[in-house]
């Protein structure tokens, strides 16, 4: 990165717990940064080792919820310009070009990319809707929301430039491990819900969810995968609405009876 032939320095941040799944490789894939933090919130895997090998600055930090640990991580960083991955996901080749070669102009302020999911077999395919999002930023002038379950820059979409190049994203290592993360983040969401769910909602979130997956996002281009992923995401989207039900339908059993 560069404005007026002058190098500008960029920090790479991540939050991880047990994330050594493909830390190693993200990583790799942002070693020529000036700098990076990384903000860990109790792993028990190997993920704090791999995070020195690859000459990362480890900070321990106690779980706060998903956008407050990133504030914090930001606040972590030596540089303004800063650059937001998760543990799983990995710059291709072409946006890391990008990216180094990137001119900054006075009035930039935050740039989004492309995202493109690795699933259990095979790469998403290229006609599949690709979510963008803002991971590119100057933290001095905008920055992560302070909020416990979302995680997603503040910042006026009219000023958001666009990279081309792609983030890949390796969301499971298996449905063992999909089962995993997706009932420790329902956990997560369904304990801050402030309401419990209506009837309508438990009965239709999972096929609105499928839906959006397999037709509007393209997965049934997929094969199997794309169609597993849907009901994945569809029951990720449940369950969390189903906790949060039984949360409240504990909460009122336990006044009724005391």
């Amino acid at each position: 990165m560069h404005s007026d032939d002058k190098h500008v320095p960029l920090s790479v941040f991540y939050i991880v717990k047990n994330a050594d799944y493909k830390l190693e490789e993200s990583l790799k894939s942002v070693s020529w940064a000036d700098e990076i933090v990384i903000v860990d919130s109790g792993s028990t895997d190997r993920s704090v080792q791999i995070a020195e090998q690859c000459g990362a600055k480890v900070i321990h930090h106690e779980w706060e919820g998903y956008g407050r640990q990133k504030r914090f991580a930001e606040d972590q960083c030596s540089n303004p310009w800063v650059l937001n991955l998760d543990g799983d996901e990995v710059l291709s080749k072409e946006l890391q070009h990008e990216i180094k070669n990137l001119s900054l102009h006075n009035d930039d302020i935050a740039f989004n990319m492309r995202w493109r999911d690795f699933w259990f077999t095979r790469m998403g395919h290229s006609k599949q809707r690709a979510k963008r999002r803002v991971r590119l930023y100057d933290r001095t002038k905008v920055r992560f929301r302070d909020h416990p379950s979302h995680d997603s820059v503040v910042v006026d979409k009219a000023l958001v430039k666009k990279l081309d190049g792609f983030v890949i994203h390796y969301p499971f290592a298996s449905l063992s491990h999909a089962t995993e993360k997706i009932n420790s983040y329902t956990d997560m969401t369904s304990s801050i819900r402030a309401k419990p769910p209506t009837t309508l909602e438990l009965l239709t979130v999972f096929p609105m969810t499928f839906f959006k997956a397999y037709i509007f996002r393209r997965y049934f281009l997929c094969g199997m995968d794309g169609l597993v992923l849907s009901v994945v995401y569809a029951y990720q989207r449940f369950l969390r609405l189903a906790k949060t039900w039984e949360r409240f339908a504990k909460e009122k059993q336990t006044e009724n009876t005391a």
